[in-house]
């Protein structure tokens, strides 16, 4: 946990008489034109172009579903050389793959006391606290395998998708999933990809889970994760941070 320490002081003393500052006309006019030219600065970045369904093998796309926002998803996950694949699973705030999906191998999971008389389902874990939202950051698997403007989703961005889209579970090339199609039409498959428990891939084609960059504020050692299947199209969960699941990219817009 990150502490904000004061370094120091400073008064300020006010005069006694008033100081009165004028503006010529040269002023406002040099001050309204430095105006104009930031906002002509802004009006001129390139604002990101998405396709409404992924055209070609040359993954990752950006696809544009038409939402409020702008927000562009991927077409694939992180990981995945096709929309249909299940690519990579990742424990919350870590950006590698690995073997084991257990509190022990957890980067930000402390062990409380070591009792080798306590099994390891029943030990005590303090989880280091990364951050409320870890999008874009050092902590963010999707930045650091693809580099920006790519992030991993927010909550309030999967709030989006869920309130604007309709979701439709289908089949996709042998692979279970879920169709979210957005107000224009465009849209993007969810692979069921399941969750990686120990070294175990658990519910494929069967539940689809996905973190979200949020973390539970009232659970430490629990994350938002998106959750479906085929009876509970959507959904979203507090899923243990150590646990394997994939991502869907996001970009912002």
């Amino acid at each position: 946990m990150r502490n904000i320490f004061l370094t120091s002081f400073v008064r300020f003393i006010i005069a006694a008489m008033p100081i009165f500052v004028s503006c010529s006309n040269d002023d406002v006019e040099m001050e309204n034109n430095q105006q104009n030219t930031k906002q002509e600065e802004s009006d001129t970045i390139p604002k990101l172009s998405g396709y409404k369904e992924c055209p070609d093998e040359n993954h990752p796309h950006m696809i544009d579903l038409g939402l409020p926002s702008g927000t562009l998803w991927a077409c694939c996950n992180v990981g995945s050389s096709a929309p249909w694949k299940f690519g990579s699973y990742y424990a919350w705030g870590e950006i590698q793959p690995k073997q084991y999906y257990v509190p022990e191998t957890y980067r930000y999971a402390i062990l409380e006391e070591v009792d080798v008389k306590v099994s390891p389902t029943e030990r005590n874990y303090i989880y280091t606290n990364i951050g409320s939202d870890i999008a874009g950051t050092e902590y963010d698997a999707v930045t650091a395998n693809w580099d920006k403007p790519w992030h991993m989703p927010t909550y309030d961005q999967f709030q989006e998708l869920e309130d604007n889209c309709s979701w439709e579970w289908q089949f996709m090339c042998l692979e279970n999933g879920i169709k979210v199609t957005g107000p224009n039409g465009g849209f993007i498959f969810f692979p069921a990809a399941g969750v990686f428990l120990n070294n175990r891939l658990i519910g494929d084609n069967v539940v689809g889970y996905y973190w979200l960059s949020s973390l539970c504020v009232s659970a430490q050692q629990l994350a938002y994760s998106i959750c479906f299947n085929e009876e509970n199209v959507h959904n979203t969960l507090g899923y243990n941070r150590y646990s394997g699941l994939p991502i869907r990219p996001v970009c912002n817009n």
